[in-house]
């Protein structure tokens, strides 16, 4: 019921982090929504969800954490900590994204077969003709830059998939293929969710936990982002301005949250 949110949450956070950040930060580096982050928030709102709290309130102590994230990271800046890069190697981080795609691999094999987590029956609720759709748009994307230069990868492979998807929706039905996800809702972004995490009132009750996955996804969000700037400075020439990225990635994650945007970094991929 909430997976418009969550859609929501991850353009919000490329558009409106990014651009702070693409202002205020390192140049030629680009930002968007990262997985890591995103395993960060999942453990989140499911550590909350076994709370029984309610949904709004669970997304909104979410989008809390994302905040402080931000937060800590203009922190950061301010203490000028971004020099401290230079001390992790390529090898842990290598590590760490690598274990990162492992758990995103593990989370997301049911949804690739069209089955609920854990099904009792695999077999009798296997969907096949979703694996296909699945599959087209992972081959695609992956080939992306065969195909063709002008449009990147991923969206080729929404494309594609999504092609296949009504293509086989029009001959079998959605019983065969899975569901859509949903309308998402339409019109220009407002930061309504400022005065509801003033308010929070679950938020003393769970501070301690919530500011321990604040403190990860800083972190995790702060490395990824100075790797990159690091990595960009040999093709810029520019010299890499560590705590000046980390203040624009900090104040993009408070700006974004505000508007129920989740947390981004920037990423090698799409700087290069």
């Amino acid at each position: 019921q909430f997976t418009d949110k969550g859609i929501q949450a991850g353009l919000f956070g490329l558009i409106i982090a990014g651009v702070i950040a693409a202002i205020l930060g390192a140049p030629a580096v680009i930002t968007e929504p990262r997985a890591p982050l995103a395993l960060v928030l999942a453990a989140v709102t499911t550590h909350l969800m076994g709370e029984d709290l309610p949904p709004d309130q669970i997304l909104i102590l979410a989008l809390l954490v994302v905040f402080m994230a931000g937060a800590l990271q203009v922190l950061f800046a301010m203490l000028r900590l971004g020099t401290l890069v230079k001390f992790i190697s390529y090898p842990v981080i290598a590590g760490f994204l690598n274990g990162a795609a492992v758990l995103i691999v593990g989370t997301q094999v049911w949804n690739l077969m069209g089955v609920a987590p854990h099904p009792a029956d695999l077999l009798g609720e296997l969907r096949p003709f979703a694996t296909v759709v699945g599959l087209t748009t992972a081959i695609v994307m992956w080939n992306g830059k065969k195909i063709t230069t002008k449009l990147h990868g991923s969206i080729l492979g929404l494309l594609a998939g999504s092609a296949v998807h009504y293509a086989l929706l029009f001959g079998l039905g959605e019983s065969y293929v899975g569901a859509v996800v949903g309308e998402i809702p339409s019109g220009m972004p407002t930061p309504h969710y400022a005065a509801d995490m003033l308010h929070a009132d679950a938020f003393f009750s769970y501070a301690p936990f919530l500011f321990i996955a604040s403190f990860s996804l800083a972190i995790l969000g702060s490395i990824e982002s100075l790797m990159t700037s690091v990595a960009m400075q040999s093709q810029t020439g520019a010299r890499a301005n560590a705590n000046r990225e980390l203040l624009g990635q900090g104040l993009g994650g408070m700006v974004a949250s505000a508007f129920g945007g989740m947390s981004a970094a920037a990423a090698i991929g799409p700087s290069q």
